[in-house]
């Protein structure tokens, strides 16, 4: 199943269920309220950009998945905004 989210650049997808279509913002009470038991889970792939294309983490070899978890993320502000 194909999920496109079109989001204002200022939010973050907190949770998305492929049951009922349903997704929410990091800030919403959906996302407050979405809690699953252990046995209801799915795996979750992450993915990262590398050396201009987009990797799962999982095909990473030991050194690369230990690198990016030393990684250190920053957000800068959209241009012409302060």
């Amino acid at each position: 199943m194909n999920i496109a989210l079109e989001l204002p650049s200022n939010r973050r997808v907190a949770a998305v269920s492929e049951t009922n279509s349903r997704f929410a913002s990091a800030d919403t009470a959906f996302a407050a309220e979405c809690v699953l038991a252990d046995s209801e889970r799915q795996p979750c792939e992450v993915w990262t950009r590398v050396m201009g294309y987009h990797r799962p983490i999982s095909s990473f070899n030991t050194g690369k998945q230990a690198e990016h978890a030393e990684r250190r993320f920053f957000a800068t502000p959209p241009c012409g905004r302060r």
